[in-house]
């Protein structure tokens, strides 16, 4: 019985490992890793490039726990606190992993620069799903989904 009541004890320890939370590990947005990422040098000079309209309305979410932490479709760890994207499987020709697409919202006029590293979301509706920080950005937290005007860098 002892040596049951182990293994049992540690099966939960081995499968909580299984999700990182930067906030607890990593001390908040300081998570890294071993990804394609957005440099500053990048950032600075991403207004400059041209842009393709993909969709001029469509409709975004957002996704965060309990993804966070979890491996993406690109292979990487998802995390919540990185300014990326998950678009619909059918469209990952048309916008591979590791596209940069500026994202409009259509009710304030803010946007933000996400990186494409997953597939998603389910429902017809929406062709693209937010981090939970690049949707914080947006201002699109509370109501959940916004309008949203797509554009792909090249």
């Amino acid at each position: 019985m002892f040596f049951f009541i182990i293994y049992i004890l540690s099966m939960f320890s081995l499968s909580s490992n299984n999700v990182l939370y930067p906030e607890q590990t990593f001390a908040g947005k300081k998570f890294v890793q071993d990804t394609l990422q957005i440099s500053d040098s990048t950032k600075e000079n991403i207004d400059s490039l041209k842009t393709e309209v993909l969709f001029e309305k469509t409709y975004a979410s957002w996704y965060g726990h309990p993804y966070h932490g979890r491996k993406s479709a690109s292979g990487e760890i998802y995390n919540m606190y990185d300014y990326t994207c998950a678009i619909k499987t059918n469209l990952t020709r048309l916008i591979p992993f590791g596209t940069i697409l500026k994202i409009t919202n259509l009710n304030n006029s803010l946007s933000v620069n996400v990186r494409v590293n997953d597939t998603g979301p389910l429902t017809p509706k929406r062709k693209i799903d937010l981090s939970y920080q690049s949707m914080l950005d947006l201002e699109g937290i509370a109501s959940g989904e916004i309008p949203v005007k797509v554009e792909k860098y090249y």
